[in-house]
């Protein structure tokens, strides 16, 4: 099934990036070809997308999960591939001061819209794409036992920290994907033992 999905996500990465220059240069509905790599997207990415823990905060910690919050959106032209996700980003910790000697339980969720660009490493090859994603963090505010006080700042620095390593990873798995699993050569049946000389 998974050399099935590889198949098919070249077959269509192959078919946008040789798809006619004044074509995609119009202003179109998403295309059968986007809305297939729309569908495969949606199928095939993880539960949660990401998730980090342990991230420091005023007198505590917080972790991050990030999940799809609805269908991806797909456009393409002769020179990239453009993907909106809409996410739901789930935020859990403590906060508090050792000075008033206060911990208190912390909660925020937030939706958001994370953009990735997919360009070929070298025009019209497919076979490797080079990822960017953007992800805005929009005004947030932690919920602490009824308090509460803003997290953007945070949740930023998470972003520019772990931005690049997120982009090579990806960028590792799409060249997998792409490239499949390989094909093994057929092997020729070793021939039959001889019948023992009577």
């Amino acid at each position: 099934m998974k050399k099935q999905f590889c198949n098919i996500l070249l077959l269509a990465a192959g078919l946008i990036v040789s798809s006619d220059a004044a074509f995609a240069a119009a202003p179109r509905a998403m295309s059968i070809t986007d809305e297939l790599l729309a569908l495969l997207l949606e199928k095939h990415l993880p539960a949660p997308l990401y998730e980090q823990g342990s991230n420091p905060w005023p007198g505590g910690a917080y972790s991050l999960e990030v999940h799809k919050a609805g269908r991806p959106e797909v456009t393409s032209s002769t020179k990239n591939i453009h993907v909106k996700i809409p996410l739901k980003v789930l935020i859990a910790g403590n906060a508090g001061s050792e000075l008033l000697q206060l911990k208190m339980t912390c909660s925020s969720t937030f939706t958001t819209i994370g953009e990735i660009t997919f360009t070929p490493e070298k025009p019209g090859v497919v076979s490797s794409l080079a990822s960017a994603i953007t992800l805005p963090v929009p005004p947030a505010m932690a919920n602490c036992d009824g308090m509460q006080f803003p997290i953007e700042e945070y949740l930023r620095n998470v972003v520019t920290q772990n931005k690049r390593q997120w982009e090579l990873k990806l960028d590792a798995q799409m060249k997998e994907w792409l490239q499949g699993e390989g094909v093994k050569p057929a092997q020729t049946p070793a021939p039959a033992p001889a019948a023992a000389a009577k």
